[in-house]
This record gives C-alpha cells, structure tokens and sequence, in this order.
C-alpha cells in the first residue's frame, strides 16, 4: 500500500509523463553521454543541486529528455505537496536568450519553474561549491 508522498510522487509522476517528459521511477544522477562533455563543475553543481533539493523532500530525475526530441533538462525536482516543481539547468555564461528558449521549452503544463545555476562563479571546493548551489537556488535553505 503507498503512503501519501508515495501517491503524491506517482500523480506527479504520471502528469510529466504525460507532458511527454522521460521521468523515471528510481532516482539517479545520470550523465549526459557517458561525463565525457560534462565539467567536474557541471557534475558537482549536479550532485549539490540533488542532494539539496532531495533534503526537502523532492524526487530528482537528471537529463530528462522529452519525447519529441526538443529539450533535455539537467535536473527534474518533484514529487512536494504544496511545491512548486523545477527544471533545473546548470550552465557556464546562461545568456537571457538561450535561457528564455530553455524556459519556453521546460515550462509545460506541469513544470512551474525553471532555476538556473551559473556556473561562472562556483568555488573549486566541493564544500563550498555546495553552499554556492543552495544559494542559486535559494529554495533550499528556505525550506530547512
């Protein structure tokens, strides 16, 4: 039998499937295409935006493609009642062009938002590349 955030998750779930987006049941930090065109910092800003967003309580799925082929999001958080739902991108120099056609692209009917990380000004240090990722954020340290 499943639990309320069980049944929150799969709704969640099922609507972004719906959408056309590839969102899959087990939680994992994927690469796209094997890390070999993905930075340490992509890869860090990837994991820290994962492990912040999974201590409030969402559901993460990373390089979630769309059905028909147009976008790919970096990371998907979901399944919080009374939450809104992000796409997370984490890019080197986002400009506002680039990032607008991302948005026009992420925002379908079940994807609220979209939070960009900048990866221009993230430390080298993973202890405070990770306070750095909470910051850009800025959902996380608001929720503990």
């Amino acid at each position: 039998m499943m639990n309320k955030q069980q049944k929150i998750e799969l709704t969640q779930r099922k609507e972004l499937q719906s959408d056309g987006w590839h969102v899959s049941q087990a939680q994992s930090i994927k690469s796209n295409d094997g890390f070999v065109h993905e930075s340490m910092q992509h890869l860090v800003a990837k994991l820290s935006a994962a492990m912040c967003l999974s201590e409030i309580g969402y559901r993460i799925n990373t390089e979630v493609a769309h059905k028909n082929g147009h976008a790919e999001i970096d990371l998907l958080a979901y399944g919080c009642a009374d939450r809104l739902t992000y796409a997370v991108e984490i890019e080197t120099d986002p400009d506002k062009k680039r990032m607008k056609e991302k948005r026009c692209k992420y925002l379908t009917e079940h994807i609220d938002d979209m939070l960009v990380i900048d990866l221009n000004d993230m430390p080298e240090n993973m202890i405070a590349a990770q306070s750095f990722v909470e910051r850009e954020l800025n959902v996380c340290q608001a929720s503990r």
